[in-house]
């Protein structure tokens, strides 16, 4: 996806340079599963996800990793794929620097988008390197839908979040996470 159709994107749901829509969402995003899936061999020990049901609507997600080698410059890419038939990519294909938007401010507009709630729920704020031989964790991570756009399509969704070392070039772990998107009830709605 090019810088063009990213900020496109970014625009059409209010959240160009922080923005984010008044209006309540239209829908609940539900967390189904997550999967862990290690991609280098010797670069991942102690790899887990799982998802725990806290109620009908709400989910939290566990992650667990140990790296085997510094991670000095990784890459987030992040994938949305929307279930036609199959998974096929879905607004969002961009890679973004962890590090360049944790220690100097780059932008990384899907990392800002999830990065107050994950910050909260993870030990990632200590990392940059991210030193080998230490369980980097999310501990009962929710996504904020305040963050989302207020209206996507219903359906199931997975969203792909890849951990690429700069350093060889080299996917290590893919994080997949199966999500539904359901229309809330009227009476459910919260107008402000």
């Amino acid at each position: 996806m090019t810088f063009k159709s990213v900020a496109i994107f970014l625009t059409i749901f209010g959240l160009f340079n922080g923005m984010s829509s008044s209006a309540p969402t239209m829908y609940d995003l539900v967390v189904k599963r997550v999967e862990c899936i290690q991609l280098e061999e010797n670069y991942t020990t102690d790899l887990s996800c799982s998802v725990n049901l806290k109620n009908a609507t709400t989910t939290y997600m566990q992650i667990n990793a140990t790296f085997d080698y510094d991670l000095i410059d990784p890459i987030i890419k992040v994938t949305f794929n929307y279930r036609f038939t199959v998974y096929r990519k879905f607004l969002i294909d961009v890679a973004e620097d962890f590090c360049g938007f944790y220690k100097k401010g780059k932008n990384a507009p899907v990392i800002n988008l999830i990065w107050k709630t994950l910050n909260e729920a993870s030990n990632f704020a200590e990392g940059c390197p991210f030193e080998k031989h230490k369980m980097w964790y999310v501990k009962n991570y929710v996504f904020d839908s305040s963050q989302f756009p207020p209206a996507l399509p219903t359906g199931d969704y997975r969203i792909d979040v890849i951990i690429h070392n700069s350093a060889d070039k080299k996917d290590i772990l893919t994080v997949q996470i199966f999500t539904v998107i359901k229309r809330k009830l009227m009476a459910d709605l919260k107008w402000n």
